[in-house]
Protein backbone atom coordinates (compact mmCIF):
# COMPACT_ATOMS: atom_id res chain seq x y z
CA UNK A 1 0.00 0.00 0.00
CA UNK A 2 0.77 3.59 0.68
CA UNK A 3 2.82 3.01 3.46
CA UNK A 4 4.81 0.76 2.16
CA UNK A 5 5.56 2.27 -1.30
CA UNK A 6 6.33 5.57 1.62
CA UNK A 7 8.63 3.55 3.21
CA UNK A 8 10.85 2.49 0.13
CA UNK A 9 10.55 6.15 -0.93
CA UNK A 10 12.23 6.89 2.08
CA UNK A 11 14.96 4.18 2.63
CA UNK A 12 16.27 5.10 -1.08
CA UNK A 13 16.24 8.58 -0.66
CA UNK A 14 18.35 7.90 2.92
CA UNK A 15 20.65 5.68 0.87
CA UNK A 16 21.22 7.85 -1.84
CA UNK A 17 22.12 10.54 0.84
CA UNK A 18 24.44 8.12 2.50
CA UNK A 19 25.72 7.29 -0.81
CA UNK A 20 26.65 10.99 -1.28
CA UNK A 21 27.72 11.87 2.25
CA UNK A 22 30.04 8.46 1.59
CA UNK A 23 31.74 10.35 -0.99
CA UNK A 24 31.89 13.70 0.56
CA UNK A 25 33.32 11.99 3.54
CA UNK A 26 35.93 9.77 1.87
CA UNK A 27 37.23 12.26 -0.15
CA UNK A 28 37.96 14.55 2.57
CA UNK A 29 39.72 11.46 4.65
CA UNK A 30 42.18 10.72 1.20
CA UNK A 31 43.11 14.14 0.65
CA UNK A 32 43.72 14.30 4.12
CA UNK A 33 41.02 17.24 5.51
CA UNK A 34 40.65 15.30 8.89
CA UNK A 35 44.45 15.26 9.61
CA UNK A 36 44.65 18.01 11.99
CA UNK A 37 41.46 16.92 13.63
CA UNK A 38 43.30 13.29 13.73
CA UNK A 39 46.49 14.85 14.75
CA UNK A 40 44.65 16.56 17.74
CA UNK A 41 42.91 12.90 19.02
CA UNK A 42 46.21 11.61 19.26
CA UNK A 43 47.43 14.37 21.74
CA UNK A 44 44.45 13.58 23.69
CA UNK A 45 45.06 10.18 23.57
CA UNK A 46 48.51 10.31 25.35
CA UNK A 47 46.98 12.93 27.86
CA UNK A 48 44.58 10.19 28.60
CA UNK A 49 47.41 7.16 28.81
CA UNK A 50 49.14 9.63 31.22
CA UNK A 51 53.37 9.70 31.92
CA UNK A 52 54.98 6.84 32.04
CA UNK A 53 58.25 5.60 33.79
CA UNK A 54 61.00 6.87 32.39
CA UNK A 55 62.26 4.18 29.62
CA UNK A 56 65.40 2.41 30.76
CA UNK A 57 67.00 2.09 27.33
CA UNK A 58 68.41 5.87 26.77
CA UNK A 59 69.28 8.64 28.79
CA UNK A 60 69.75 12.21 27.72
CA UNK A 61 72.82 14.18 28.40
CA UNK A 62 71.30 17.95 28.36
CA UNK A 63 73.10 21.07 27.45
CA UNK A 64 70.79 22.68 29.94
CA UNK A 65 70.90 26.15 31.98
CA UNK A 66 72.81 24.10 34.58
CA UNK A 67 75.57 23.67 32.41
CA UNK A 68 76.04 27.36 31.24
CA UNK A 69 76.12 28.32 34.90
CA UNK A 70 78.69 26.12 35.83
CA UNK A 71 80.86 25.77 33.05
CA UNK A 72 80.54 29.49 32.13
CA UNK A 73 81.51 29.15 28.75
CA UNK A 74 80.07 30.56 25.79
CA UNK A 75 78.27 28.56 22.91
CA UNK A 76 79.85 27.17 20.49
CA UNK A 77 81.53 25.54 23.31
CA UNK A 78 85.41 24.45 22.60
CA UNK A 79 85.48 21.11 21.07
CA UNK A 80 87.28 19.51 23.75
CA UNK A 81 84.45 19.63 26.40
CA UNK A 82 83.10 17.36 23.59
CA UNK A 83 85.47 14.90 23.24
CA UNK A 84 85.00 14.63 27.33
CA UNK A 85 81.92 13.68 27.20
CA UNK A 86 81.88 11.20 24.77
CA UNK A 87 84.81 9.96 26.45
CA UNK A 88 82.99 9.50 29.80
CA UNK A 89 79.67 8.26 28.42
CA UNK A 90 81.99 5.73 26.53
CA UNK A 91 83.99 4.82 29.13
CA UNK A 92 80.85 4.30 31.39
CA UNK A 93 79.37 1.48 29.09
CA UNK A 94 76.98 3.21 26.43
CA UNK A 95 76.00 0.94 24.35
CA UNK A 96 75.64 4.11 21.73
CA UNK A 97 76.33 7.80 21.61
CA UNK A 98 73.68 9.90 19.60
CA UNK A 99 75.73 13.49 19.43
CA UNK A 100 72.94 15.63 18.36
CA UNK A 101 74.91 18.74 17.84
CA UNK A 102 76.52 19.58 14.40
CA UNK A 103 80.37 19.58 13.92
CA UNK A 104 80.77 20.79 9.65
CA UNK A 105 82.88 23.99 10.20
CA UNK A 106 86.42 24.04 11.64
CA UNK A 107 87.49 25.40 14.86
CA UNK A 108 90.69 25.92 16.81
CA UNK A 109 93.09 22.93 15.13
CA UNK A 110 93.82 21.44 18.94
CA UNK A 111 89.75 21.45 19.62
CA UNK A 112 88.57 19.74 16.29
CA UNK A 113 91.74 16.84 16.69
CA UNK A 114 90.37 16.34 20.43
CA UNK A 115 86.66 15.48 19.62
CA UNK A 116 88.00 14.09 16.52
CA UNK A 117 90.19 11.33 18.11
CA UNK A 118 87.60 10.91 21.12
CA UNK A 119 85.34 9.95 18.74
CA UNK A 120 87.77 7.52 16.96
CA UNK A 121 88.22 6.42 20.41
CA UNK A 122 84.96 5.18 20.97
CA UNK A 123 85.25 2.19 18.31
CA UNK A 124 82.30 2.62 16.30
CA UNK A 125 79.80 3.48 19.28
CA UNK A 126 79.21 7.63 18.12
CA UNK A 127 76.12 9.03 15.68
CA UNK A 128 76.86 12.54 14.79
CA UNK A 129 74.41 14.90 13.84
CA UNK A 130 73.58 16.35 10.17
CA UNK A 131 70.96 18.80 9.29
CA UNK A 132 72.62 20.07 6.20
CA UNK A 133 72.63 16.64 3.40
CA UNK A 134 73.71 16.48 -0.09
CA UNK A 135 71.24 15.17 -3.03
CA UNK A 136 73.15 11.30 -2.65
CA UNK A 137 73.13 11.50 1.02
CA UNK A 138 76.77 12.73 1.98
CA UNK A 139 77.68 15.00 4.84
CA UNK A 140 79.88 17.62 5.65
CA UNK A 141 80.52 16.45 9.51
CA UNK A 142 84.06 16.59 10.13
CA UNK A 143 85.11 17.57 6.39
CA UNK A 144 83.02 14.75 4.83
CA UNK A 145 81.86 10.72 5.15
CA UNK A 146 85.52 9.75 4.40
CA UNK A 147 86.90 11.16 7.43
CA UNK A 148 83.80 9.74 9.36
CA UNK A 149 84.74 6.18 8.27
CA UNK A 150 88.20 6.49 8.92
CA UNK A 151 87.24 6.88 12.49
CA UNK A 152 84.56 4.39 12.36
CA UNK A 153 81.84 6.84 13.12
CA UNK A 154 78.99 7.78 11.01
CA UNK A 155 76.08 10.80 10.70
CA UNK A 156 72.41 10.64 11.16
CA UNK A 157 69.98 13.32 9.84
CA UNK A 158 69.18 15.17 12.63
CA UNK A 159 66.06 17.08 11.02
CA UNK A 160 62.48 16.56 13.18
CA UNK A 161 59.92 16.61 10.48
CA UNK A 162 57.08 18.61 12.04
CA UNK A 163 52.93 18.48 11.19
CA UNK A 164 51.02 21.58 10.10
CA UNK A 165 50.83 23.72 12.84
CA UNK A 166 54.94 22.70 14.09
CA UNK A 167 54.08 19.71 16.71
CA UNK A 168 56.89 16.83 16.05
CA UNK A 169 54.94 13.67 16.44
CA UNK A 170 56.55 10.33 13.92
CA UNK A 171 60.60 10.10 13.50
CA UNK A 172 61.16 9.32 9.73
CA UNK A 173 63.24 6.15 8.88
CA UNK A 174 65.24 8.16 6.11
CA UNK A 175 65.74 11.79 5.30
CA UNK A 176 67.16 13.64 2.07
CA UNK A 177 68.61 9.87 1.74
CA UNK A 178 70.53 9.80 4.77
CA UNK A 179 68.83 7.72 7.97
CA UNK A 180 67.75 9.46 11.03
CA UNK A 181 69.62 10.26 14.09
CA UNK A 182 67.44 7.50 16.29
CA UNK A 183 67.54 4.76 13.36
CA UNK A 184 71.82 5.48 12.73
CA UNK A 185 71.85 5.29 17.07
CA UNK A 186 69.52 1.97 17.17
CA UNK A 187 71.39 0.29 14.50
CA UNK A 188 75.01 0.83 16.50
CA UNK A 189 73.27 0.02 19.71
CA UNK A 190 71.97 -3.45 18.60
CA UNK A 191 74.14 -3.74 15.63
CA UNK A 192 71.52 -4.66 13.33
CA UNK A 193 69.37 -2.85 10.43
CA UNK A 194 66.55 -1.26 11.14
CA UNK A 195 63.45 -2.70 8.91
CA UNK A 196 62.91 0.69 6.71
CA UNK A 197 59.47 -1.15 5.91
CA UNK A 198 58.42 -0.63 9.36
CA UNK A 199 58.14 3.03 8.97
CA UNK A 200 55.05 4.46 7.25
CA UNK A 201 55.80 6.89 4.71
CA UNK A 202 54.77 9.89 7.30
CA UNK A 203 57.31 8.20 9.49
CA UNK A 204 56.32 6.15 12.52
CA UNK A 205 54.65 7.63 16.25
CA UNK A 206 57.00 8.51 18.80
CA UNK A 207 55.72 6.84 22.00
CA UNK A 208 56.43 9.68 23.85
CA UNK A 209 56.47 8.70 27.49
CA UNK A 210 55.68 11.92 28.94
CA UNK A 211 55.79 15.50 28.96
CA UNK A 212 59.31 17.41 28.70
CA UNK A 213 61.29 16.23 31.15
CA UNK A 214 60.35 12.58 31.86
CA UNK A 215 63.53 10.91 30.54
CA UNK A 216 65.97 10.01 32.65
CA UNK A 217 68.54 13.33 32.14
CA UNK A 218 71.94 14.50 33.17
CA UNK A 219 73.31 18.20 33.00
CA UNK A 220 76.26 18.10 29.87
CA UNK A 221 78.59 19.93 32.58
CA UNK A 222 78.38 16.96 35.31
CA UNK A 223 79.64 14.53 32.84
CA UNK A 224 82.26 16.94 31.50
CA UNK A 225 83.20 16.83 35.08
CA UNK A 226 82.25 13.02 36.20
CA UNK A 227 79.51 14.04 38.40
CA UNK A 228 77.10 10.99 37.59
CA UNK A 229 76.53 7.56 39.06
CA UNK A 230 78.86 4.94 37.75
CA UNK A 231 76.78 2.95 35.50
CA UNK A 232 73.94 5.54 34.36
CA UNK A 233 75.02 4.99 30.66
CA UNK A 234 76.07 1.00 31.10
CA UNK A 235 74.18 -0.43 28.08
CA UNK A 236 71.78 2.48 27.44
CA UNK A 237 71.95 4.98 24.48
CA UNK A 238 72.94 8.77 25.72
CA UNK A 239 71.38 11.28 23.52
CA UNK A 240 73.44 14.62 23.61
CA UNK A 241 72.03 17.73 22.65
CA UNK A 242 70.76 20.83 23.02
CA UNK A 243 67.66 21.62 25.91
CA UNK A 244 68.73 25.27 26.92
CA UNK A 245 65.73 27.53 25.40
CA UNK A 246 69.03 29.88 24.52
CA UNK A 247 69.47 27.35 22.31
CA UNK A 248 66.50 27.28 20.28
CA UNK A 249 66.40 23.62 20.15
CA UNK A 250 63.00 23.35 21.77
CA UNK A 251 60.23 22.22 20.17
CA UNK A 252 56.16 20.97 20.57
CA UNK A 253 55.34 17.29 20.53
CA UNK A 254 52.05 15.28 21.48
CA UNK A 255 53.07 15.63 25.19
CA UNK A 256 54.62 19.00 25.92
CA UNK A 257 51.17 20.73 26.44
CA UNK A 258 52.17 24.29 26.58
CA UNK A 259 55.94 23.76 27.45
CA UNK A 260 58.37 22.82 24.87
CA UNK A 261 60.49 19.35 24.74
CA UNK A 262 64.15 19.77 24.10
CA UNK A 263 65.75 18.25 20.55
CA UNK A 264 67.65 16.16 22.45
CA UNK A 265 65.31 14.45 24.38
CA UNK A 266 62.63 14.36 21.28
CA UNK A 267 65.27 12.08 19.47
CA UNK A 268 65.79 10.15 22.39
CA UNK A 269 62.49 9.64 22.79
CA UNK A 270 62.84 7.77 18.85
CA UNK A 271 65.34 6.03 20.06
CA UNK A 272 63.64 4.30 22.43
CA UNK A 273 60.33 4.06 20.53
CA UNK A 274 62.43 1.96 17.74
CA UNK A 275 63.74 0.09 20.38
CA UNK A 276 60.36 -0.63 21.62
CA UNK A 277 59.71 -2.06 17.83
CA UNK A 278 57.03 1.19 17.26
CA UNK A 279 54.65 0.20 19.59
CA UNK A 280 52.42 2.58 18.01
CA UNK A 281 50.69 2.04 14.60
CA UNK A 282 47.98 3.84 12.87
CA UNK A 283 45.05 1.55 11.62
CA UNK A 284 45.53 0.88 7.82
CA UNK A 285 44.19 3.31 5.52
CA UNK A 286 41.57 0.31 3.94
CA UNK A 287 40.16 -0.39 6.99
CA UNK A 288 39.81 3.08 7.74
CA UNK A 289 37.57 3.89 4.64
CA UNK A 290 35.97 0.16 5.83
CA UNK A 291 34.51 1.71 8.69
CA UNK A 292 33.86 5.04 7.23
CA UNK A 293 31.26 3.39 4.68
CA UNK A 294 30.19 0.80 7.55
CA UNK A 295 29.10 3.92 9.57
CA UNK A 296 27.68 5.83 6.96
CA UNK A 297 24.93 3.30 5.96
CA UNK A 298 24.07 3.01 9.77
CA UNK A 299 21.25 5.71 8.47
CA UNK A 300 19.14 4.36 6.02
CA UNK A 301 19.75 0.68 6.99
CA UNK A 302 17.99 2.32 10.54
CA UNK A 303 15.21 4.13 8.33
CA UNK A 304 14.27 0.98 7.19
CA UNK A 305 14.41 -1.38 10.42
CA UNK A 306 13.44 1.45 12.67
CA UNK A 307 10.78 4.23 13.67
CA UNK A 308 11.80 7.42 12.32
CA UNK A 309 13.11 9.19 15.58
CA UNK A 310 14.47 6.07 16.67
CA UNK A 311 16.61 5.87 12.95
CA UNK A 312 17.39 9.31 13.70
CA UNK A 313 18.71 8.77 17.34
CA UNK A 314 21.05 5.72 15.98
CA UNK A 315 22.58 8.13 12.71
CA UNK A 316 22.64 10.61 15.20
CA UNK A 317 25.17 8.12 17.15
CA UNK A 318 26.83 6.67 14.32
CA UNK A 319 27.77 9.90 13.67
CA UNK A 320 29.39 11.06 16.98
CA UNK A 321 31.44 7.98 16.39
Amino acid sequence: GNAARRKRVRATLMFEVAVAILGIVSAAYVTGLFDRAERATVDARFTLRGELDAPQDVVVVAIDDVTFDELGVQWPFPRSLHAKVIDAVVKDGAAAVAYDVQFTEETVPREDTALIEAVERANGKVVLAATEVDEQGGTSVFGGDDVLRAIGARAGNALLPSDSGGVIRRIPHTLEKLETLAVAATEVATGRPVDRSDFPAGGAWIDFAGPPGTLTTVSFSRVVDGRFPPGLFRGRIAVVGASAPSLQDVHAVSTSGESLMSGAEIQASAVSTILRRLPLRSVPRPLDLALIVLLGLVAPLASVKLRPLLALAVAAAAAAV
